[in-house]
């Protein structure tokens, strides 16, 4: 999945903060605002970075469950079980929310 991240990198130059007026206030390069580091960090939307991930675990085991949310987790060291707000209950080795 890195080279398709990779070929994804929208490569921003830098941020610019404007004034109420509209002028400029300030000029950063976006590693100064995240930390991160130029060539290494790679930077895309998010849309595409779950358009990616979904893409590659959508035929393999996991389970997708759309237009839900989790009210409860409750994690006992060999497993996670999930309850969602629509009233579902279910136990899952690992639990990824976005």
């Amino acid at each position: 999945i890195l080279r398709q991240l990779q070929a994804a990198h929208i490569h921003s130059q830098k941020i610019t903060f404007y004034d109420p007026d509209g002028g400029i206030a300030g000029v950063i390069r976006p590693e100064e605002l995240t930390g991160g580091e130029e060539g290494r960090d790679i930077e895309l939307p998010r849309g595409r970075l779950t358009e990616s991930l979904f893409d590659l675990t959508k035929r393999q085991s996991s389970r997708y469950w759309f237009k839900d949310s989790i009210a409860t987790l409750n994690d006992d060291g060999s497993g996670v079980d999930v309850s969602f707000k629509s009233g579902r209950r279910s136990r899952f080795d690992i639990v990824i929310g976005a």
